[in-house]
């Protein structure tokens, strides 16, 4: 099984994300116990609308203050926050091998660090949240026994691979401020972390042994797209090296999938 969760930026999608994580955290019995949030960032005013924070939170650190609520509502769980941004140069200590990663950062700069060091590892998963003003994506990455699994985001998305903002720790204090972000709404973010939790879900229990044993948990899906409250494209890659996307023909809601997925899976009754 994986060992720990290690959560990476802990402001708009984990603002959605974290109530859902840590029910499931506590009381799926094949879930992590140890949990780790990962941001150096600290809410300001400027997040009220969209981030689960009071005005009275304002200067404190996003990962401790989640940290303390999770502290608070699952005793069971061994939750820590580590007050940095995840670089080249930090990445090995703060991500080990089997690790379930969440990535829910806002950059494609960290997501492409994190592609790159998920390969320095034996054995890892990333689920990784990205949303826009009206749409967005949740998705998949693994490497398994050593070996890529599933296709890695700069395949997919060439702002993954050639990223154009910068990791907010390679960029000197004074500047953070002004580092741009993508244009998000609650909504989007709400989205993102539904099937986010809905992958780590599925991943909960024995490591799987290579792509095929990886397809068969996940249904062959490692994607799921979103536009407008609709879900638009579910992408399948039953190999790495497969060359296109398969669409789904049949658009559904982000509800219709959820009550599909609960109807068919037992998930544990809260």
């Amino acid at each position: 099984m994986f060992k720990r969760t290690v959560v990476i930026g802990c402001g708009g999608i984990f603002s959605q994300l974290w109530p859902l994580l840590g029910k499931f955290s506590s009381l799926h019995p094949a879930a992590p116990k140890e949990l780790l949030l990962v941001d150096k960032d600290r809410f300001s005013m400027s997040n009220l609308e969209r981030q689960d924070m009071r005005p009275e939170d304002a200067g404190r650190s996003k990962a401790e203050l989640f940290a303390e609520r999770l502290k608070y509502r699952h005793s069971n769980l061994d939750v820590k926050a580590v007050a940095e941004f995840v670089t080249a140069a930090n990445a090995a200590k703060i991500i080990p091998d089997r690790s379930l990663v969440f990535s829910a950062v806002d950059n494609h700069a960290t997501r492409k660090v994190l592609s790159e060091h998920a390969r320095t590892l034996r054995d890892i998963v990333i689920i990784s949240g990205m949303n826009y003003e009206t749409g967005g994506a949740s998705s998949v990455y693994a490497v398994l026994e050593g070996k890529e699994a599933s296709q890695r985001l700069e395949h997919v998305y060439d702002e993954i691979a050639n990223p154009k903002d910068k990791n907010p720790g390679d960029v000197p204090c004074a500047d953070l401020e002004n580092q741009p972000g993508g244009e998000q709404q609650a909504i989007t973010n709400a989205f993102a972390a539904i099937f986010m939790n809905h992958f780590f879900v599925k991943m909960l229990g024995e490591i799987p042994k290579g792509p095929e044993a990886l397809a068969a948990l996940l249904g062959h899906e490692t994607e799921i797209c979103f536009e407008g409250g609709k879900i638009f494209r579910s992408c399948s890659y039953k190999r790495i090296s497969a060359p296109v996307l398969q669409e789904v023909p049949q658009a559904a809601s982000g509800y219709e999938l959820l009550k599909q997925d609960l109807d068919n899976r037992q998930f544990p009754t809260f």
